[in-house]
């Protein structure tokens, strides 16, 4: 698998550009009401210069004996007749062939039963894409911060176990209102949230003339 660095670099700097152009339709933050400087253009250059710079030094060694099959996939696949859609990081093989699906992660800490069941999800979606045992899919999260990997090795057990919290949450949803649900208001849940206008609870709970504190550290993963 060949990247250039320089070339990555490039990319990363023209995409922020044109999402800074258009923040006040690509920012959800901004787009809830959060006021945020000029300065965090510069934030979030910074912060993709950091990102990238870990991953050349750190994960490319690693990522570079694989080979290359796809990246940032959006797609689908059923459950018993259940549409499950799910969009992967990187997806590559191994040189033993095996079948290897990342997941970036760029926080400090990470919820492992919720990792796990989402890399449960990424394995059910790589055998039926790809058509690999899934005790032959090896899927990871890998934090862009600190370089680390964990991996993930599903059985047919754990697999087996997320099909049927997939029907069971599918059940009770069919069987359920609006009300079902209670509202779990918190700042930084509601400023990125892209139903907040929908939600009462939600704009009880945040001042739309907060200062720029929570945005920057937003980028700055604090």
């Amino acid at each position: 698998m060949e990247l250039d660095e320089t070339e990555a670099r490039k990319k990363a700097d023209d995409i922020i550009s044109r999402i800074w152009a258009e923040r006040n339709h690509q920012i959800i933050e901004i787009m809830n009401g959060l006021m945020i400087e000029d300065r965090m253009m510069n934030r979030m250059r910074i912060f993709s210069e950091t990102l990238l710079h870990n991953f050349f030094r750190m994960l490319w060694p690693y990522f570079g004996l694989h080979k290359y099959i796809m990246h940032e996939h959006l797609d689908s696949f059923t459950v018993e007749g259940i549409c499950i859609s799910c969009k992967t990081d990187l997806v590559t093989r191994d040189r033993s062939g095996m079948l290897v699906i990342s997941d970036w992660k760029t926080t400090r800490s990470i919820d492992i039963d919720k990792e796990n069941l989402q890399l449960n999800v990424y394995a059910i979606w790589g055998s039926d894409h790809f058509g690999d045992d899934v005790e032959k899919i090896k899927t990871q999260t890998v934090n862009l911060r600190t370089g680390e990997i964990n991996q993930h090795l599903p059985t047919k057990q754990s697999i087996e176990i997320v099909k049927q919290k997939i029907l069971l949450e599918t059940e009770r949803m069919k069987d359920s209102n609006e009300a079902t649900f209670e509202a779990i208001p918190t700042i930084e849940k509601c400023y990125s949230c892209r139903f907040l206008n929908k939600c009462g609870e939600g704009k009880k709970s945040i001042e739309y003339s907060a200062n720029q504190t929570y945005a920057l550290n937003v980028i700055d993963g604090d």
